[in-house]
């Protein structure tokens, strides 16, 4: 029988280092994202009202490296830095990693739990609704 091909055997051992390596990739390429996204939450953070906060401990959602949150106030309905005095603005929050943190480091950190209970989903409906200048 001619053609017929053999497969290989792959010990445990060669299996957990193959499913470690493609992990490592994943995580590699998701760390990337987050950086990516990171940018642009660094942006915003410069132009629009911001601050860090702190995700509270007791709340166990999130994993102890991820509790920082970025938070942004942009104005609803016409040229930024008209309305947040106002109080006509909508925020804006995001989650980053301790490895991160860096970034923020122009932002004052605040204490307490300021979110205003919305939604990635709102918060992202918010963002399309940002004015241009």
């Amino acid at each position: 029988m001619a053609g017929k091909r053999r497969s290989k055997t792959y010990t445990q051992e060669e299996l957990n280092e193959a499913l470690q390596a493609q992990r490592a990739e994943l995580e590699a390429a998701k760390n990337t994202g987050y950086s990516e996204r990171n940018q642009l939450v660094l942006a915003l953070s410069k132009l629009f009202p911001a601050w860090l906060e702190r995700h509270p401990i007791e709340e166990t959602d999130w994993d102890d490296d991820w509790r920082w949150i970025v938070f942004i106030e942009i104005p609803v309905g016409a040229p930024a830095g008209t309305l947040t005095e106002l109080g006509q603005a909508e925020q804006l929050t995001w989650h980053i990693n301790d490895r991160e943190q860096p970034l923020f480091e122009h932002l004052q950190v605040r204490d307490g739990n300021s979110w205003d209970g919305h939604t990635t989903a709102e918060k992202y409906a918010r963002l399309a609704r940002l004015h241009k200048r």
